[in-house]
């Protein structure tokens, strides 16, 4: 039987691989994707379960239809998988673009991985390579798309328990 990956063991060996192909195509579930190894469409119908429970909708939000997640939204799915991003973690940042960012962070962000919203867009930074819902496969920072988007505040992303 198959050792089941944790997500502190997830973390400390961590690797950006590409996001599976999924009916989901939104940047939210494909980070969570990114983190957390599972399926994008497992991470959209969690992320829509998170939604229909916090806010006010007339029609529930469905797996498929999952966009413009708020950070709030996305710290809650990410609890459910055992991962944390904290508001304590978060590094808000003078307007500046992603590229410019995470040129200057790559020292400080050492091997950690951090969760960046930048351009109301999600992705995923660790080391120097990132990878979004976009493109889907991980590259270097600075061949990332929308390499000008201003950087809203960038998380370090941990898991909930070892």
């Amino acid at each position: 039987m198959a050792k089941k990956t944790t997500p502190a063991n997830r973390l400390s060996n961590f690797t950006i691989e590409s996001i599976p192909a999924s009916k989901n195509r939104y940047c939210g579930p494909a980070a969570m994707s990114a983190i957390t190894g599972k399926d994008p469409d497992h991470c959209a119908e969690i992320l829509a379960k998170v939604i229909n429970r916090t806010r006010c909708l007339y029609v529930n939000r469905t797996a498929a239809g999952v966009t413009s997640t708020y950070v709030r939204e996305v710290a809650v799915a990410l609890n459910e998988l055992g991962y944390a991003i904290s508001m304590e973690n978060a590094q808000p940042y003078e307007v500046e673009s992603f590229k410019k960012w995470a040129t200057r962070t790559e020292e400080e962000r050492g091997g950690d991985v951090f969760l960046v919203l930048a351009g109301a867009h999600w992705r995923v930074v660790h080391k120097w390579q990132t990878v979004c819902g976009i493109k889907r496969t991980p590259h270097h920072t600075n061949s990332a798309t929308r390499p000008g988007s201003k950087v809203f505040a960038a998380w370090k992303v941990t898991s909930l328990k070892g």
